[in-house]
């Protein structure tokens, strides 16, 4: 388990809590608009 490893891993997380937050924010606007 290398640097390369922490890279990908830490990238697929923040993958998930990117679309998470789009997710989250269209949302948001289907509400305001």
């Amino acid at each position: 388990f290398g640097v390369r490893g922490v890279i990908e891993l830490h990238g697929t997380i923040i993958m998930v809590v990117v679309a998470f937050l789009l997710k989250m924010h269209r949302r948001m606007l289907k509400r305001f608009m």
